[in-house]
């Protein structure tokens, strides 16, 4: 169970971008005959331990839609009524299965609306094996495929979904597999050195998302190390154009001078913080398949929280919603002795009112944790 929860907030911030980031423009009665719709939402992501599905409804009545907005059993089915599988496809094949089990967890802050424990369909087990993996990432043309298989109330709703072709080797620079490349921000006199991260883009991935993650641990005035920290500085979206051909180069221009102003203050904003132990760096990037993509887009996003009515969906027999999949690959680098001497000495992150900066165990640093001293 320690598993199913430590998914939890990716899950969350995955059903956020996809049921509830958008606006809507569509024309609804609200006041009608009683009716329900069911109402599937999945994002498999085979770089991820647990898979989650969201298995409701929507309603019309002629009553008070308020009130029945706040009855747990105007949204979601009894789990009694609900079987819900996995099935893997190779071309048209089908060469597994994976049962869906029904768990409740926490949902958002109360309000007006349901906020008890909300129904998912999960599952831990792997989607594909490495081989399998490595196919569709290297594939331009991988058979690979999921369907979504849910029998409710003696009614029968399916859904299919490809894979992004993203691994960690897209990624060019900083490329994977060296995790001590050197990133220098900040130049021998002083000027900082622009960067461009970039990476190969290839189809049926449509949507990328990039991360540049700082990764840390601290020290605190009293001794107390905390470890495991991380922070994310977004370096934006970008969509494959139709017309590029695959393997065609995408970047991520990056401003150092911004990145010390951002982590500067929340590093800063850390209570009782002596000294932070810097780990390593990484590009992390986030991709979609066409299908995310599309329900983005035609969604017309304006707000994180914009409750959402679209007509865009890919699931069959009378549901709406979407089956679709993400996938992240990333790159690990190290900064170079310049930057980490910026960190200590900038008014943005050091200074006289800012804590120590040292590495952990990188060849060639001037600032390695067993040796340098914040005193």
């Amino acid at each position: 169970m320690n598993t199913i929860y430590r998914f939890r907030s990716q899950l969350f911030l995955v059903l956020v971008a996809l049921t509830t980031l958008t606006a809507c423009e569509t024309e609804v009665d609200l006041v009608a005959p009683y009716k329900t719709t069911p109402v599937i939402v999945g994002v498999l992501d085979q770089t991820a331990d647990t898979q989650f599905v969201r298995i409701n409804r929507t309603y019309l009545s002629n009553n008070n839609a308020v009130q029945y907005a706040g009855v747990k059993d105007s949204v979601e089915y009894d789990p009694s009524e609900v079987q819900a599988r996995l099935v893997k496809l190779n071309n048209e094949t089908e060469i597994g299965s994976i049962e869906l089990e029904h768990i409740t967890l926490p949902s958002r802050d109360p309000g007006v609306f349901y906020d008890e424990d909300v129904s998912f369909w999960y599952t831990s087990e792997t989607l594909f094996s490495e081989s399998e993996w490595n196919n569709i990432g290297q594939s331009a043309n991988s058979p690979y495929r999921y369907r979504i298989d849910v029998e409710l109330r003696g009614e029968s709703y399916t859904a299919t979904t490809d894979f992004p072709r993203l691994i960690d080797g897209h990624i060019a620079y900083p490329s994977a597999g060296n995790d001590f490349i050197k990133i220098e921000m900040v130049q021998t006199n002083g000027n900082y050195s622009q960067q461009t991260f970039s990476y190969k883009a290839y189809s049926p991935t449509y949507r990328f998302q990039g991360v540049f993650r700082f990764n840390f641990s601290y020290e605190k005035t009293d001794g107390t190390l905390v470890e495991d920290q991380y922070i994310d500085y977004q370096l934006g979206i970008n969509q494959l154009n139709l017309s590029s051909q695959d393997g065609s180069s995408q970047i991520y221009p990056f401003n150092p001078e911004a990145w010390f102003q951002f982590i500067g203050p929340k590093i800063k904003a850390i209570p009782d913080l002596d000294r932070v132990r810097i780990q390593n760096v990484e590009v992390r990037i986030s991709g979609g398949n066409r299908v995310i993509n599309d329900y983005i887009n035609v969604s017309q996003p304006i707000s994180d929280f914009t409750p959402t009515l679209t007509t865009y969906s890919n699931i069959d027999g009378g549901a709406i919603g979407i089956l679709g999949s993400k996938t992240l690959a990333k790159s690990l680098a190290i900064l170079g002795n310049n930057t980490v001497e910026l960190l200590n000495d900038g008014d943005d992150t050091g200074g006289t009112d800012g804590p120590c900066y040292c590495t952990e165990s990188w060849p060639g640093s001037n600032f390695d944790c067993d040796i340098t001293s914040c005193n």
